[in-house]
């Protein structure tokens, strides 16, 4: 048996101690039956998975065809085994991680079908469909931080195709015989007649280190200059790595951040390693021309993000592969799916409990529809499900309409179905016997007395009453105790106990007004206390908002102007960030309404919670203000007459910004957003009367994408001060603007000149290849509009202490906080730290002047908490003091690697020491990138 050590053990033994508990064999008993009987959403909730699926907005915005794939896959995703498989963190209590793509729709433009966890961070899971908004062109799938999971791993159609995914043949795995027991003998060499020996041998290779024997066995070259043994290298299943990299070059969508999406002749490949969470040492691939072409790799340091990008999950096998031939787990100890597929493909053997009934729902369902009572209860008798449910959601009591409700409806009831149960479009059954009832009031039949009378005892069932006399549907999610239509007094308590800054009180006031028949408009009104403009509803019947991702519409009034038949207003959530936006603002100012919280920092927009005002909106008047919450100084601006005339000039800002970025750099990024803000810009001229009044301007604002005059750009620098970072921001670029570089856009901002190895670290920082927590000035200030232009807005993780520093001594820059670093040494008990941690290290513009760029360092918590302030040397210049921080790191990590208590949980690996020792070599290159550059 081979062994296994370090942190792949450590992965291992997570998985293994883990999966027992979170994923119990009376859950997948429990989802498995419920998936079986129809039931999706049974399933789900079986599994510890919210389905958060909008079946009936899907079918009205985007298409009946997309809503009916997105069903049949619901009906055979087997939660059960997506929780077994999904990627778990090694940090804490192996709990699972981040976002996850299953399937991707490609009709339309796309929608994808996620998951992701849920916000209780109780190890919930939570399913979701995320839809192109408009004027997206097409919906990414590969985006950073979002990992694919193959179809085997979570559809019960496609669990046949793990075997595959392991290597494996149809008479066997790898490392294991035909008859399941492990092998005592492996393949020395290569054996290209048997696959599965094959995938064995380039297995080996690779966990031995033997990487560019494994490559090039499978027709990768390795790059100049790389070493044919890797110490440290992600888990991969190195047979099938060229064959998945196509693959996903040949459909994937591109996130524009990620990757430019013209293709080139030699196209490239992140294979990023980011298992259970850990960054690592990541491959790139790049194919040449065709097919045929010839693939090279090589090793690079995680954090580059402008290649397309492969996940763990694709790239590596099966984590039940591992555990079984590393000997951490037997076959019975996988999840019952797993083991028929790795050991019993043909459907020999399994568990009993997962047999399929020897009577079907389909079959029972099918006797509903076909009005046959004595069938129905012929089967029920026979053992049938009476929690089945069809494609559509549809329960036998939606159904009961057409059926002898007096034999039936007392038994389903006592077998477990739920009165309030929705279908696909959220109608309850209460709301399919209404429905039924108004059929045959307008055929004139007498036939409707039977079903006044399901209606009467559906009611006394608990079924909530809130169908219209016109059969309107009933409310998604309606809780399971009969509630009567609120009363005058009952909303009035709930009036009394609503506050605006918890979300929770406000939906339960928005639900008991509109049950009493009120319009969202008169809703919004008692909510807030006056009534919102016509625009925001115009607004609101075209959600989601072209330009506006989700979390910009975080603000309650979205969630509270969606009425019932709409599928409103949104159910609280546990998240803190609900409330987070409103309560915010409100402790600013209780008289503003937050609408839009716009994120763009490239415009003076950014950061700003666009906001109306109740003493505004009283007199009719939409007047729009804007706060940015992060911001400490609480000031609050006025934006605009109207919210419609706010977003026509932001969008239009943000327009021609990109068209200027465009025809500087026609493959940067950003460029891939222009069109959906090209179509927000419609929308919002669209809301905007003929006439109307716009956004009104006291002073130059940037971004500025032509030369500005010289007055204003005397204007501008009398009104630049290094305490502001937004007038500093506009200085720049209306001198970026005339065609200034950005060495002399530094030199007029602070008065000197900078040294070169300033410019070399910004574009460094740039790409996220330098550790520390940098300053908003002077490196938002270093961005060229080629890069896309300066930041209009300050970070608000350092700017309280930067601007606190400058205050105590304007002398000094801040740069880059330094993180520190202690282990405990157990032997000469004492702690061993880091130099330059703790610190915000700064130039002196003093210094600059004289042509040095010596750095001293301040107390970084005192900076931020208040206390008292120093500024001591810490080294010669900026990258002296971070090489000699890393340095220091490198050596702490190879100490503590050495040590007798390195092991466990805490282990310093030889991954973490090979990542401590590529920082060190990227600032050393830093540094002769600047020796060799001119002075």
């Amino acid at each position: 048996m081979q062994a296994v050590r370090g942190k792949r053990r450590e992965v291992l033994e997570m998985y293994r101690r883990t999966r027992p508990s979170d994923v119990p064999a009376k859950m997948i008993e429990a989802a498995t039956a419920r998936r079986l009987a129809g039931d999706p959403a049974g399933a789900c909730a079986a599994a510890r998975v919210d389905l958060d699926v909008d079946i009936p907005m899907i079918t009205r915005v985007y298409g009946r065809e997309l809503a009916e794939r997105i069903v049949d896959d619901l009906h055979h995703v087997a939660p059960d085994l997506l929780r077994w498989n999904i990627p778990r963190g090694l940090d804490g209590p192996g709990a699972p991680i981040g976002f996850g793509l299953l399937r991707r729709y490609p009709e339309g433009g796309g929608a994808n079908l996620l998951v992701r966890t849920g916000n209780d961070r109780r190890g919930r899971l939570e399913l979701w469909v995320r839809c192109r908004s408009e004027g997206e062109a097409e919906l990414p799938d590969r985006v950073r931080r979002l990992y694919h999971l193959p179809r085997a791993y979570w559809d019960a159609r496609y669990t046949g195709e793990l075997r595959a995914l392991c290597g494996g043949g149809p008479d066997r795995i790898p490392f294991h015989g035909g008859d399941g027991r492990l092998l005592d003998v492996l393949p020395t060499g290569p054996r290209p007649d048997d696959p599965v020996a094959m995938t064995e041998w380039l297995t080996l290779l690779w966990d031995e280190g033997r990487t560019g024997e494994a490559l090039e066995a499978c027709g990768i070259k390795l790059a100049a200059g790389q070493r044919r043994t890797w110490p440290e290298r992600p888990w991969i299943a190195v047979e099938r790595l060229v064959d998945d990299a196509r693959t996903m070059l040949a459909e994937g969508v591109f996130d524009p951040g990620l990757s430019e999406r013209p293709p080139r002749p030699a196209r490239t490949v992140w294979v990023e390693c980011r298992d259970e969470g850990q960054a690592g040492t990541d491959i790139e691939l790049t194919f040449g021309d065709g097919d045929g072409g010839r693939v090279t790799a090589r090793r690079r340091g995680a954090g580059l993000g402008e290649s397309r990008l492969l996940t763990a999950p694709e790239y590596r096998h099966p984590i039940d592969l591992d555990l079984l031939r590393f000997g951490l787990a037997r076959p019975d100890d996988l999840h019952p799916a797993v083991t028929r597929a790795l050991f019993h493909p043909h459907g020999a053997t399994g568990p009993p409990e997962f047999r399929r009934p020897s009577v079907t729902g389909a079959e029972l369902m099918e006797r509903a529809f076909h009005r046959d009572t004595a069938g129905v209860r012929a089967l029920l008798d026979a053992g049938a499900d009476p929690l089945v449910r069809d494609r559509s959601g549809l329960t036998l009591l939606h159904l009961l309409p057409y059926l002898d409700h007096e034999l039936l409806l007392a038994r389903l009831l006592a077998a477990g179905v739920d009165v309030n149960a929705v279908d696909v479009q959220g109608h309850t059954a209460l709301h399919a016997a209404a429905v039924r009832r108004r059929e045959l009031e307008h055929a004139g039949s007498i036939a409707r007395e039977p079903v006044e009378d399901l209606i009467g005892r559906l009611l006394n069932a608990g079924a909530v009453d809130v169908c219209r006399e016109r059969g309107a549907p009933c409310r998604a999610g309606a809780p399971s105790e009969r509630r009567a239509r609120p009363g005058g007094e009952d909303v009035e308590r709930l009036r009394s106990r609503a506050s605006r800054t918890d979300y929770r009180s406000m939906a339960r006031l928005a639900s008991a007004l509109y049950s009493t028949g009120k319009d969202r408009r008169e809703v919004l009104a008692e909510c807030y206390g006056a009534p919102l403009p016509d625009e925001f509803f115009a607004l609101a019947d075209r959600l989601p908002l072209p330009g506006h991702p989700p979390e910009d519409l975080r603000c309650h009034v979205w969630r509270l102007v969606l009425p019932p038949d709409r599928g409103g207003p949104v159910p609280a959530g546990q998240s803190s960030l609900d409330d987070y936006t409103d309560r915010a603002v409100l402790e600013r100012d209780r008289r503003l309404v937050p609408v839009l919280w716009l994120r763009d920092h490239l415009t003076e927009y950014g950061g700003l919670v666009l906001c109306y005002r109740l003493t505004e909106l009283a007199r009719s008047e939409p007047t729009v203000f804007g706060t940015d919450p992060l911001d400490d100084d609480g000031r609050i601006e006025r934006l605009g007459p109207s919210l419609a005339a706010v977003l026509r000039d932001y969008h239009a800002i943000v327009v021609d910004r990109l068209e200027m970025l465009r025809r500087l750099k026609p493959d940067h990024p950003d460029v891939g957003a222009l069109p959906t803000h090209r179509a927000a810009l419609r929308l919002a001229g669209t809301l905007l009367p003929a006439g109307a009044p716009g956004v009104d301007r006291a002073e130059p604002s940037a971004p500025f994408t032509a030369p500005v005059p010289e007055g204003t750009l005397a204007r501008l620098r009398a009104q630049a001060s290094r305490d502001d970072y937004r007038s500093m921001a506009r200085l720049a670029w209306a001198l970026y603007s005339t065609g200034t570089n950005v060495r002399d856009v530094l030199d007029e901002c602070y008065g000197v000149a900078f040294p070169e190895e300033f410019f070399v670290l910004a574009e460094a920082l740039s790409r996220g290849s330098v550790s520390g927590q940098e300053t908003s000035l002077p490196w938002g200030l270093a961005v060229p509009l080629e890069r896309g232009g300066p930041p209009l807005r300050h970070s608000p993780t350092l700017w309280p202490a930067e601007r606190r520093i400058f205050e105590w001594d304007s002398d000094l820059v801040p740069l880059l906080a330094l993180y520190g670093d202690e282990r405990w040494d157990r032997v000469e008990h004492e702690w061993r730290a880091t130099p330059h941690g703790h610190l915000i290290h700064c130039y002196r513009l003093s210094e600059l002047a004289a042509g040095r760029s010596g750095v001293v360092g301040v107390p970084w918590r005192r900076a931020e908490e208040g206390g008292e302030l120093s500024a001591d040397p810490s080294g010669d210049s900026l990258l002296a003091v971070l090489h000699e921080h890393a340095a220091a790191l490198r050596d702490l990590d190879e100490w503590e690697s050495r040590q007798p208590w390195s092991w466990g949980a805490d282990t310093i690996d030889d991954r973490q020491i090979e990542a401590s020792r590529e920082r060190v070599a990227e600032i050393e290159a830093l540094q002769r990138l600047v020796d060799d550059r001119p002075s």
